[in-house]
């Protein structure tokens, strides 16, 4: 007699069920251990990317020293011609400094904004 005779049907069953459990198992198993790599993978380069920025140096246009928005609303002021430039050079200046705007970038912004 084999040993599928010896058992009850009900044990060839369960032994069948528990089988196809294993097997689910290692399917999920295989599953897991890719979504692992894949974290890993993904805070490696998350890590690089937090690095970078921290070693990067501040880009004045973009924030200033508090973290705020470099943009203010302010109009750039106009000047007709007439009468004393420098009231007009005062507020040119006071609005590269809520703008945050570094000294290259002055000149050609002035030119285009200012006549």
């Amino acid at each position: 007699m084999s040993d599928d005779e010896k058992q009850p049907d009900g044990s060839v069953q369960l032994m069948e069920a528990i089988l196809k459990k294993l097997d689910c198992l290692d399917v999920l198993d295989a599953r897991l251990t890719e979504l692992d790599r894949q974290q890993r993978l993904h805070s490696a380069s998350l890590q690089r990317l937090e690095q970078r920025h921290e070693h990067a140096p501040p880009d004045p246009r973009r924030e200033g020293p508090m973290g705020q928005a470099r943009f203010h609303k302010l109009d750039f002021p106009k000047y007709d011609g007439t009468g004393d430039p420098m009231p007009f050079v005062n507020k040119c200046e006071h609005y590269f400094r809520g703008q945050r705007t570094i000294e290259e970038e002055k000149a050609s912004q002035q030119m285009r904004l200012a006549f």
